[in-house]
C-alpha cells in the first residue's frame, strides 16, 4: 500500500513495481485518495443542502406516516455522534446523516403544523360563510374572465368540519371580489383531485400543504357580509397584487394583459392555454414564471438607476458611498418585488441570491454563487420543504446549479478575452452567452421537464437566443417603468412600448412552436431516472477535482433506464368512468363519452401515445363493452353497463359497475369498488404476466390521501 506524505492516506491498495528509473508506476489504476477530497474541502459545505433535501424526499417517499419524534431523535443521536468524534475525519458520516435528519425533521414538521382538513367527498350545495383571502382572474376556453379565489375561515350552520380553506370558481355576474371581504356563497364543494394514475403529481398534497381542503363553485352570486379595509400585510399585498393584475388585463389586449400581469404579479390564470402552449413548445415558459431573469433584470436596473441618481449629486457622490447605499435600496425593492409577485420558489431562490450579491457589495467582498444558491435551498427547505417536490423548484434550482457550475468552468478564459476586445467581441460574448445558457439550461431541467410534462423540444436555444435580449432590454425595463408610473396615474405612458415587446414575445413563442420537433412527447419516466440524472449531475457540477467526472456514470445510467421504462398499457380514472388502452400502433383507446377531456388528454402525454381514439372506433364490440387482445396474448374486456354478458376465456375483466359475484371465472377483475377504494389504476401486460398498481399504493396512508369511508360510516351531512 502507497502511503501519502501527509495526513490523507491510499484508501485503495493498489500493485505496484520499481521501473528503471527508480519511481513507482500503478499496475493497474490510480486509487482516490482522502488527499483528493480534502482538496474539495471548500465544497463540502455544499452537500449540506442536498442531504438535507435527500432527507425531505425519503419522508415523502414512506408508505406511512412517521412519528413526529423520529427525526428529532436522528438528530440528537447524530448531533451525539458529530460531538464525540469532533477530532476525527469521521465526524463527516455522523455529520451527513445530521443533515438527513434535519431535512426529514422539517418535512415531518411542516406536516403537522398545517394539519389541513381534506374533504373525502363532495357535499351538497350549502350555505357557508367565509372572508376573501386571494383573488385571481381565469381565462375560459373561449377568453372570458372568471374570478377564482380562496374562502378562509369558513363557517356553515348545514355541517362543522368545514376545511380552514376552499377554492371557489365564481362564473356570474356581480360584484368583484377583493381580498378582505367577509361574504355569504351558496357553494358545492368537492374533494380536490388525486392523482391521474399512480406515480404522477399529487394535487391533493399540494393542496395540504396550502391549506386547500377542498374546490368548489358558487350556485349564486356571493352576497357581500361587510366591506373592512386590508389589515394585514399579506391582505394589502394581496390587494395590491390584485389591483395591479386587473390593470394590466384592462389596460391591454388580449392576451398581452394577461402575460404582463404574471411578468410583473405572477398571477398567470388568465393566460390562455392556447397562448400558454406556445412558450411551453417552443421552450420559453420560463419566461411566464417570476424567476431568477426577471428578478435580475429587476434589480439590476434598481441599482442601475438609484446609483445613477445619486451620482448626479456631487454633495453626496463625493462624500458618501453611493454604490452600498444603491445595493441596499436594491435589497429592499427586490423584497418589494417579491410581494408583488406572490413569493414563489423562483422568486425566493433569486431573492436570497441578490441579497447575497448586495451584501458582499457593501461588505466590498464578492459573492460565492454556488454558497449563496446553497443557502437558498436550505432556506426553502427550513421553510417550506414540500417545495422540493413542486415543479418550479425543481426547474429553477437545475438550471441555474447547472449554469453556476458551467460557467465556474470557463468564466476566466471568457472574461481575459472580453477584457481585450472591443464592443464587437462584447456583442458576440453576450449572445454566445445567451446560447451557451441555453443549452446549460435545457440540459439541466430536461429529466424534470421530461417526468413533469412529458414533453422536452429541440429549439430553446434558438427561442432564447431572440427572446432574452427582448425581455431584458424592453419587456422588464418598460414593465419596471409602467409600476413606478402606476401610483401617478401615469402608466399609460409606458404600457404601449410594454405591450408592443410582448406582443413581439408572443409571436416568436408561436413561431417556434410551429417548428418541427418543438414538442415531442415522452412517456412518463420513473423515479430511478430522475435520481440518477440528478445525483449524478450534482456530482459533476459540485466537485472541482478529477473524481468528479464518476457523475457521468449515474447521467448515462438514467438514460438507459429511460429507455427502458415502460408506459402502462392500461388506465383507469378514480371514478371508474374513463379506461383507456395504449394500442400497439401508438394510439390511445378511450372508453369515456367525451373522447378529449383533461384526464384523457393527460393520460396521451404520460403514454406519449400518438393520438386519442374512440374504443367503439379501434376495440371489438361485445355484449355491453369492448374486447382487446394485447402483442403478449393476454384477451381484456371491458364492460361499460351491466349485461348479459360471459368472461370465459378473458384475463382481466374492467367494469365501471360493481361486478359482485359475477366474473367469478375471471383471474383478475376490477370494478367500481375496487377504483373507490384504491383510487385511479395502472395496468401492465407484461410478457411475465400482468402487473397492477394503484395511488393508493403509490401514495401510502399520509394525512392528504383521499380515504375511501363507507356511507354508513359518515357523519352528518356527507351521509
Amino acid at each position: 500500500m502507497i502511503y501519502s506524505k501527509n495526513w490523507a492516506v491510499r484508501i485503495i491498495p493498489i500493485q505496484v513495481y520499481k521501473t528503471k528509473t527508480g519511481g513507482m508506476v500503478s499496475l493497474f489504476f490510480k486509487a482516490w485518495t482522502l488527499e483528493d477530497f480534502y482538496e474539495d474541502k471548500n465544497r463540502w459545505f455544499l452537500w449540506v443542502p442536498v442531504l438535507m433535501g435527500s432527507g425531505i424526499a425519503i419522508y415523502f417517499a414512506l408508505p406511512q406516516e412517521p412519528p413526529l419524534w423520529v427525526g428529532f431523535l436522528g438528530i440528537a443521536l447524530f448531533s451525539f455522534l458529530t460531538w464525540l468524534l469532533r477530532n476525527s475525519l469521521l465526524r463527516l458520516i455522523p455529520l451527513a446523516f445530521l443533515a438527513l435528519s434535519i431535512g426529514f425533521s422539517s418535512a415531518s414538521y411542516r406536516t403537522y403544523s398545517c394539519s389541513t382538513r381534506m374533504l373525502n367527498y363532495p357535499t351538497p350545495p350549502l350555505w357557508m360563510e367565509g372572508t376573501v383571502s386571494t383573488v385571481e382572474l381565469k381565462a375560459s376556453k373561449k377568453g372570458k374572465l372568471f374570478q377564482r379565489f380562496i374562502l378562509s375561515d369558513l363557517v356553515s350552520e348545514q355541517i362543522e368540519d368545514l376545511p380552514q380553506n376552499v377554492r371557489l370558481t365564481f362564473r356570474g355576474q356581480g360584484e368583484s371580489l377583493r381580498p378582505g371581504m367577509r361574504v355569504k356563497v351558496f357553494a358545492k364543494l368537492l374533494p380536490v383531485q388525486s392523482p391521474l394514475a399512480p406515480g404522477t403529481y399529487d394535487f391533493r398534497r399540494q393542496s395540504y400543504f396550502q391549506k386547500l381542503g377542498g374546490t368548489g363553485f358558487i350556485l349564486k352570486s356571493p352576497e357581500i357580509v361587510n366591506l373592512p379595509e386590508a389589515s394585514s400585510l399579506k391582505e394589502k399585498l394581496e390587494t395590491l397584487r390584485a389591483s395591479m393584475t386587473g390593470m394590466f388585463i384592462r389596460g391591454m389586449s388580449s392576451p398581452n394583459g394577461a402575460i404582463g400581469a404574471a411578468l410583473v404579479t405572477g398571477d398567470r390564470a388568465a393566460i390562455p392555454e392556447p397562448v400558454r402552449i406556445y412558450f411551453v413548445d417552443s421552450g420559453l415558459a420560463h419566461v411566464l414564471a417570476i424567476s431568477g431573469l426577471h428578478l435580475t433584470i429587476v434589480a439590476g436596473l434598481m441599482f442601475f438607476m438609484i446609483r445613477r441618481c445619486l451620482s448626479l449629486i456631487p454633495a453626496i457622490a463625493l462624500r458618501y458611498p453611493i454604490k452600498k447605499w444603491a445595493a441596499l435600496a436594491t435589497i429592499f425593492m427586490t423584497f418589494v418585488y417579491l410581494g408583488i409577485s406572490g413569493f414563489g420558489i423562483p422568486a425566493q431562490r433569486s431573492t436570497i441570491m441578490t441579497t447575497a450579491v448586495m451584501v458582499a457589495i457593501m461588505l466590498d467582498r464578492t459573492a460565492i454563487s454556488m454558497r449563496s444558491i446553497g443557502l437558498a435551498a436550505i432556506f426553502i427547505f427550513m421553510t417550506i420543504p414540500e417545495a422540493i417536490l413542486s415543479p418550479s423548484f425543481q426547474l429553477s434550482f437545475a438550471a441555474v446549479v447547472g449554469l453556476i457550475g458551467a460557467y465556474e468552468s470557463v468564466k476566466n478564459p471568457f472574461g481575459q478575452w472580453i477584457h481585450r476586445g472591443g464592443r464587437g467581441r462584447k456583442a458576440l460574448v453576450y449572445f454566445g452567452g445567451i446560447t451557451f445558457s441555453s443549452l446549460i439550461a435545457t440540459l439541466a431541467t430536461i429529466p424534470f421537464t421530461i417526468y413533469t410534462f412529458n414533453r422536452f423540444t429541440l429549439h430553446a436555444i434558438e427561442a432564447n437566443l431572440v427572446a432574452i435580449p427582448l425581455v431584458g432590454i424592453l419587456i422588464m425595463p418598460s414593465a419596471v417603468v409602467t409600476c413606478l408610473l402606476m401610483p401617478f396615474g401615469l402608466e399609460w405612458i409606458t404600457m404601449p412600448i410594454y405591450e408592443c415587446g410582448i406582443s413581439l414575445l408572443v409571436d416568436i413563442a408561436k413561431t417556434v412552436s410551429s417548428w418541427p420537433g418543438a414538442n415531442i412527447f415522452v412517456a412518463t419516466p420513473s423515479l430511478v431516472f430522475v435520481s440518477l440524472f440528478t445525483g449524478g449531475s450534482l456530482w459533476l457540477l459540485i466537485w472541482r477535482t478529477p473524481w468528479r467526472y464518476l457523475g457521468i456514470a449515474p447521467i448515462l445510467l438514467s438514460l438507459l433506464d429511460l429507455y427502458l421504462t415502460k408506459p402502462p398499457d392500461i388506465l383507469i380514472d378514480e371514478k371508474g368512468k374513463t379506461m383507456a388502452i395504449r394500442l400497439p400502433s401508438g394510439e390511445f383507446s378511450v372508453s369515456a363519452n367525451r373522447l378529449k377531456t383533461f384526464t384523457s388528454e393527460q393520460w396521451q402525454r404520460q403514454t406519449a401515445s400518438s393520438t386519442l381514439v374512440k374504443a367503439k372506433d379501434s376495440l371489438e364490440k361485445t355484449n355491453g363493452g369492448y374486447a382487446y387482445k394485447s402483442p403478449h396474448g393476454y384477451k381484456v374486456l371491458i364492460l361499460e353497463k351491466e349485461s348479459s354478458f360471459s368472461c370465459q376465456g378473458y384475463d382481466l375483466v374492467l367494469s365501471s359497475e360493481p361486478l359482485r359475484k359475477n366474473c367469478a371465472e375471471a383471474p383478475l377483475k376490477i370494478d367500481r369498488f375496487d377504483v373507490w377504494r384504491k383510487g385511479a389504476h395502472a395496468i401492465w401486460l407484461d410478457p411475465k404476466g400482468i402487473r397492477i398498481q394503484s395511488v393508493r399504493d403509490s401514495q401510502g396512508a399520509r394525512p392528504w390521501t383521499q380515504m375511501a369511508i363507507p356511507r354508513k360510516d359518515r357523519v352528518g351531512i356527507y351521509q
